[in-house]
């Protein structure tokens, strides 16, 4: 009879499929958790007494060695023809590597290797893509058992590269949706990478999406002073002060040249040209002044007639003042809509104004509102 071929998953969670039916008869904690210990260190038997102690740590020896008897025979009565896959010793144990089984880790190793060793940027993307198909999430998530740490913190180690290369490669082939998917990925799974929130800004810059751009750096700004008690590196203060620039090309003709998180080859990625925003101006000189608006100010008393304001608190900060109006009065009736009569659509609240503007003006109000320092109706009513 030929043997059956086993599908075991550990990343994300457990499964274990016989063909393609569900192996439902382990079910319990400690039989998965002996099935893991013993796939992931197939290589050579491991003593019994070894695989209780790292099982059951805060029992007796004796008790140790019967819960791990017990588990052993959960384990080989869930398993078709036990013996194709278990070698059982009085005193060792081992997963037969030969066996026809299939691992969730293996595939997602293989996948890496075969990424590092790769002829071409096409190549070395497919591979990739694979690796994380087979990451669905950490090492057993429900266990936290001591001997599982160092295996799970390498493979989350390895995840991240992957992501970075990714990020690399479809930055290198200027698929820039694709990239901003990757490092957003690597983002969660590591929210205190800086030079992750930098390829964000850059890619956002890239696409033409200054305002989304200068979000993720006040969102740097926040964690890692929440989170860490620090503010962002030189470098990246300055790529937000590049960003702010208004020149031809957005984010100049260096800056392209870092490398990417998680890139270990060190290759560089081209800045491509990005044409400036018809609203640069204005988000420039507001989001410039949000450095320094950090006190939290009362809240203004506001009286809105036709882009006029009145009784602001911005003292000491006319000039910035000016150019908001400036920029209400010229800018605006260019991007409202008219009437059948010719005349500007009476009402417009902020959540059509970002539409109109593309975004920008939306995330550049949240900054400054977060700290009150400017009034929240300033274009309510026209």
């Amino acid at each position: 009879m030929m043997p059956f071929t086993l599908g075991i998953r550990l990343l994300g969670g457990f499964s274990l499929r016989l063909d393609d039916r569900a192996v439902v008869d382990l079910t319990s904690g400690r039989s998965q958790a002996l099935l893991a210990y013993l796939v992931l260190n197939r290589q050579t038997a491991q003593s019994r007494q070894r695989i209780a102690l790292h099982l059951w740590p805060e029992s007796t020896d004796a008790q140790a060695r019967a819960n791990l008897r017990k588990e052993l025979s959960r384990l080989r009565h869930a398993l078709p023809q036990p013996e194709t896959y278990l070698r059982v010793e009085t005193k060792t144990l081992q997963w037969l590597p030969s066996s026809a089984f299939s691992l969730d880790v293996l595939e997602f190793e293989a996948a890496t290797k075969a990424a590092e060793h790769a002829p071409d940027s096409v190549t070395i993307r497919t591979h990739l893509e694979q690796a994380i198909a087979h990451y669905q999430g950490n090492l057993l998530p429900n266990l936290e058992d001591e001997w599982l740490r160092p295996d799970r913190e390498r493979l989350a180690d390895r995840y991240l590269w992957v992501l970075g290369r990714l990020v690399q490669v479809a930055t290198a082939q200027q698929d820039y949706a694709t990239a901003l998917t990757y490092a957003q990925q690597h983002l969660r799974a590591d929210p205190l990478n800086e030079s992750t929130y930098a390829t964000l800004m850059r890619l956002h810059g890239w696409q033409g999406d200054r305002a989304k751009a200068l979000q993720v750096y006040h969102q740097c700004l926040t964690v890692l002073r929440e989170e860490l008690g620090i503010d962002p590196s030189v470098a990246t203060r300055q790529l937000y002060e590049t960003l702010l620039m208004e020149t031809d090309n957005l984010l100049g003709q260096g800056q392209g040249d870092e490398t990417l998180p998680g890139d270990p080859g060190g290759q560089s990625v081209p800045a491509p040209h990005i044409q400036n925003s018809k609203l640069g101006g204005f988000i420039r000189t507001v989001d410039r002044s949000a450095s320094f608006l950090v006190q939290p100010a009362p809240t203004p008393h506001i009286q809105n007639s036709k882009f006029k304001i009145q009784n602001s608190t911005l003292v000491g900060r006319e000039q910035i003042w000016g150019a908001i109006q400036q920029w209400a009065s010229t800018v605006l009736p260019t991007l409202v809509p008219e009437g059948e009569d010719g005349a500007v659509a009476a009402v417009i609240d902020f959540a059509d104004l970002s539409k109109l503007a593309q975004g920008a003006i939306a995330a550049v109000t949240r900054q400054i509102l977060s700290n009150r320092t400017l009034p929240i109706a300033i274009l309510s009513h026209l």
